[in-house]
């Protein structure tokens, strides 16, 4: 079947999908089919914290970050098509008008089959444009060698992440780090036309538990190193005390709820 001219064409065109057309995979079914995410949680150095939030997103006392280290063998496009793809996420404990949450401050995409265009690129561009995720693309190589899994993250021949970490005892599905994060406080941010301004600003509201019925959680230990470059100061965010690592299987919707506008910054800066 040849694809119509208005899903290959235009800005949209990089889904194979547009608001409106029927979304290519049956309803009820997972967006993510065994998605595998290795969470490292730990306590930060609030200074460190403080100097990477973007505004208005305030820091907590004794802050907790977690490094997200995952892998989508299948994750089904809006057409039906199957786009795996690798990620880092770095959730970060923050706060905004009165409600404690999460943001990610940086998030990375990669590819698992070594070609970027297998799926990277819708990937990074569904999560930037509908809720504000920062994504950006990134090196990302995730290996075991026995009982230990390994994972490392380069940008620009930089390292910025050496993951390491064994899972050995199972973990009930309710004392992993989604069930009390609360909800994801994104700073969305998209250029006017004119390079000058925004078309839209604004801090939204993501709730976070997407993981549905985990097929398998085990617990265990892990360790992480973070690299530095002057746009991706991951090492302010280096581990203090850790608090859990998880190791999750799981299918999941990806179909989250439309973000709630929490403040409108284009608004508030034109007061």
């Amino acid at each position: 079947m040849t694809a119509s001219k208005e899903l290959t064409t235009g800005m949209a065109g990089i889904y194979g999908w547009r608001p409106g057309e029927p979304v290519g995979r049956a309803d009820g079914t997972p967006m993510y089919e065994d998605a595998r995410m290795m969470m490292f949680t730990y306590t930060a150095d609030p200074t460190g914290v403080a100097s990477i939030l973007p505004e208005p997103l305030e820091p907590v006392d004794a802050p907790m970050v977690t490094i997200s280290v995952c892998d989508y063998p299948v994750w089904w496009g809006k057409d039906g098509v199957n786009r795996p793809y690798n990620e880092v996420i770095f959730f970060v404990q923050c706060e905004c008008e009165g409600e404690v949450g999460f943001t990610i401050p940086y998030i990375y995409i990669g590819t698992r089959t070594g070609d970027f265009t297998d799926g990277c690129d819708a990937a990074l561009c569904m999560g930037r444009e509908f809720a504000g995720f920062p994504k950006k693309l990134a090196n990302i190589s995730i290996n075991r060698d026995g009982d230990e899994w390994s994972a490392t993250m380069d940008r620009r021949r930089v390292r910025l992440l050496d993951f390491r970490a064994r899972f050995e005892a199972p973990l009930p599905a309710d004392a992993l780090p989604a069930a009390s994060m609360g909800r994801l406080l994104l700073v969305k941010e998209i250029l006017g036309t004119d390079w000058l301004t925004y078309d839209t600003r604004k801090v939204v509201g993501v709730g976070a538990d997407w993981l549905q019925s985990p097929k398998s959680v085990m617990a265990g230990s892990a360790t992480a190193h973070l690299g530095h470059l002057d746009e991706d100061p991951l090492d302010l965010l280096a581990p203090r005390e850790p608090i859990m690592a998880v190791d999750i299987i799981t299918d999941m919707a990806g179909d989250i709820d439309a973000p709630e506008v929490i403040v409108d910054l284009r608004e508030t800066a034109a007061i």
